[in-house]
């Protein structure tokens, strides 16, 4: 074989892997992109054990509220900028930069699961599409892993591992696309305010 041959089959193989990989992406960007408005029903498990439930609500792009159900429940809500965490029994509002949580990456406008300072790998295996997006520096450093119904491509679960290891999986189901969110829902509240 020429040098020239072997050379082309190289790149047709490196090129042939960019575009399996792309495949899988592209249809996840595109399935986000897509969503207009849901809610859901959520059930959130963390490495330690604990669980906790709730409802989802969102409003692409950059609107999201998560309710969680308990005595003292407390909501997150996003905005373009800011991830905030609402404690009513307590009164107080804790602000976040959302650029620093994966969440961030779901409520762009323009979805990209690739970027130059995070890798993105591709695994599909009994009827679901997992992307892990793995970021290594950084505030936002460690692991985002979506999960698709791959024959759909719906977002079934997401789970995140952190730098230090801990994980949090998040699995929505009931979900409600298309349906009309009151502003209310993601207004913040100002404590200070009502006093």
């Amino acid at each position: 074989m020429s040098l020239k041959a072997c050379l082309l089959s190289v790149c047709l193989f490196f090129g042939l892997q960019q575009i399996a990989l792309a495949g899988p992406v592209d249809r996840a960007e595109a399935a986000i992109q897509a969503i207009d408005t849901l809610q859901a029903d959520f059930v959130q498990i963390a490495s330690d054990g604990s669980s906790a439930s709730g409802k989802i609500y969102l409003r692409r792009p950059f609107q999201m509220r998560i309710d969680y159900d308990g005595t003292t429940p407390i909501s997150l809500l996003a905005t373009r900028v800011w991830l905030h965490i609402d404690d009513p029994f307590e009164k107080m509002v804790t602000s976040y930069p959302i650029s620093e949580t994966p969440l961030s990456l779901l409520l762009q406008k323009d979805v990209k699961l690739r970027g130059d300072d995070f890798t993105t790998s591709v695994n599909e295996a009994g009827g679901v599409t997992q992307i892990t997006l793995d970021r290594e520096t950084g505030d936002a450093a460690g692991t985002l892993t979506l999960e698709f119904e791959t024959s759909s491509y719906r977002l079934r679960r997401w789970i995140i591992e952190d730098s230090v290891g801990v994980s949090t999986a998040v699995t929505i189901q009931n979900e409600i696309y298309g349906v009309t969110l009151d502003n209310r829902l993601f207004a913040v509240p100002n404590y200070e305010s009502d006093s």
